[in-house]
């Protein structure tokens, strides 16, 4: 393993996952503090927004 920190969307895939994103700013918010870029770019695609939202609504129940 190399120990490279995961790709934007791998890693918003996480944060929406774990529970402590209620939506798709919070995801937002937590990559722009652990240090990724252009954010808010990777992550415009309308379909990858409807996929973090339901991840986030399903973790939040």
């Amino acid at each position: 393993m190399s120990g490279s920190p995961p790709g934007i969307v791998e890693r918003a895939y996480q944060i929406a996952r774990s529970g402590r994103a209620a939506n798709i700013d919070d995801i937002k918010a937590a990559l722009r503090y652990e240090g990724y870029f252009n954010v808010s770019g990777e992550l415009a695609a309308p379909v990858l927004v409807k996929a973090l939202r339901g991840l986030c609504a399903v973790a939040q129940r």
